[in-house]
């Protein structure tokens, strides 16, 4: 294994028009950005990070959401970074589930631990294809991986690396930073020499917030990919 990796940039694929039209729990695999939700990403590039190579979910939403950070770049998409199967509850709505199964709605809703959708992909399966894509990462010769994929994606990440994140995060378009330290545990957020007050959100608590709340300008500065070699 490999101690090159040490920072895991990772932002969730934007809204669709499922998510704002049809209040879909998943939007499905071929749906596109929404004009909203390519806006969102494009101020995300304004984020002061760096990558040396793209992976995203092979996703319709997360390549596109990869294309506009990356667009001189080649992207590799990886189906380990797809989204959870959710099952019977595929192409369903929020509103939909919450009348006519409340009680495994909410426990689904708020990140329960414990519970499991029936008839969905289990979490310890997600969990292993995910942990497969971390294997490779730290596998290969890149020190800064930005990978664009999905909620539970992430968080299942973040978790495995560092802890579980809040539970309605990443929102759509958020970044969520994850670096290691000298003594080779992982942290959200990164050091830095400025003073708490010019620290950005992303830097103090590894969440960049809604798209739309922009660092501070001295934290503004292209999104740079600085290798092309292929996964």
């Amino acid at each position: 294994m490999s101690n090159r990796l040490r920072r895991l940039p990772m932002i969730r694929a934007g809204l669709t028009t499922s998510d704002r039209d049809a209040d879909l729990v998943q939007p499905p695999p071929d749906a596109p950005l929404s004009p909203e939700g390519r806006r969102q990403v494009e101020v995300m590039t304004h984020f002061w990070e760096w990558a040396e190579i793209v992976v995203s979910s092979p996703a319709r939403r997360a390549r596109e959401t990869a294309e506009i950070l990356a667009p001189e770049h080649s992207i590799v998409l990886d189906d380990d970074l797809r989204p959870r199967d959710l099952g019977p509850w595929e192409g369903r709505t929020a509103s939909a589930l919450e009348a006519e199964e409340p009680d495994a709605f909410a426990k689904w809703s708020t990140g329960d631990p414990a519970f499991e959708v029936p008839g969905a992909e289990p979490f310890e399966a997600h969990a292993a294809r995910i942990t497969r894509f971390l294997e490779r990462a730290f596998d290969e010769p890149y020190a800064s991986v930005l990978v664009v994929s999905h909620r539970s994606v992430i968080r299942t990440l973040a978790a495995l690396l560092v802890a579980p994140l809040p539970t309605d995060r990443p929102f759509p378009s958020e970044m969520v930073l994850l670096t290691r330290q000298e003594e080779g545990l992982w942290k959200l957020g990164r050091e830095t020499s400025d003073p708490p007050p010019l620290r950005s959100p992303l830097e103090r608590t590894g969440l960049s917030g809604w798209p739309d709340e922009r660092p501070p300008e001295h934290h503004v500065a292209p999104l740079q990919v600085l290798g092309r070699e292929l996964w």
